[in-house]
């Protein structure tokens, strides 16, 4: 996760130079989610992509299933936090949290089709329908978890009062770190009720089920 500190330097009245009180709102806090591309790859054979198997896609290995196909991403985020901040003599510096943005979303979306599956079969067609099912779990889940993360952002915060610090540098640092503790839980959660999404949709039912929708194959079951 990047964290990225913005400061802004307010100039202290006499009345308050010698009080931690910056007299601030309510600490703003935007959150938003993104969409990112897909970008399919026809470059490796089944036992290839078989290697790359991780998250969504286990049961088929356990299965013993030929891997068609394959769905790649990584969850990434970047928070940003505003502050103020009032000088209060050579080594004491008030500083309060003013606004806090975050954004979360899904890197690239790498979608994997065997290379013996000809582009146009129905085997192609069922297995890149299989692994745009999964960017589409992966695009709703993003969107149901987005009041969550607004709300424990909104939780964490509200708590956060000004203090004294001996720098303006240890006083984001500080904010940085008491957000960044709520947000992980929240993303922690994200991709495990993902995981288990996806899970479901890797099933030898499941597998069996697509299959039917083709002629029948002299070989291994599809995917």
């Amino acid at each position: 996760m990047l964290l990225v500190p913005w400061l802004t330097l307010v100039s202290a009245p006499p009345a308050l130079a010698k009080s931690c009180n910056l007299e601030l709102a309510l600490p703003r806090v935007t959150v938003e989610t993104y969409t990112s591309a897909i970008r399919t790859n026809n470059g490796h054979s089944s036992r290839q992509l078989a290697k790359k198997i991780g998250g969504h896609g286990k049961t088929r290995g356990k299965a013993g299933w030929v891997t068609r196909g394959l769905t790649k991403t990584d969850l990434e985020s970047r928070v940003e936090v505003e502050v103020q901040y009032r000088k209060l003599g050579s080594r004491q510096v008030c500083i309060g949290l003013q606004n806090v943005t975050a954004r979360v979303g899904y890197k690239l979306f790498r979608v994997y089709v065997a290379r013996d599956l000809r582009p146009g079969s129905c085997e192609y067609r069922t297995t890149m329908d299989h692994e745009q099912a999964h960017v589409a779990i992966y695009n709703d889940q993003l969107r149901q978890f987005l009041p969550r993360f607004e709300q424990r952002l909104n939780r964490v915060v509200a708590g956060l009062k000004p203090f004294l610090a001996k720098s303006a540098q240890s006083g984001h640092s500080y904010f940085l770190k008491k957000i960044n503790s709520e947000f992980q839980q929240v993303f922690r959660q994200l991709n495990r009720e993902t995981d288990s999404r996806q899970g479901r949709l890797d099933t030898p039912d499941n597998y069996r089920r697509e299959q039917a929708l083709c002629p029948p194959n002299p070989q291994k079951p599809l995917r």
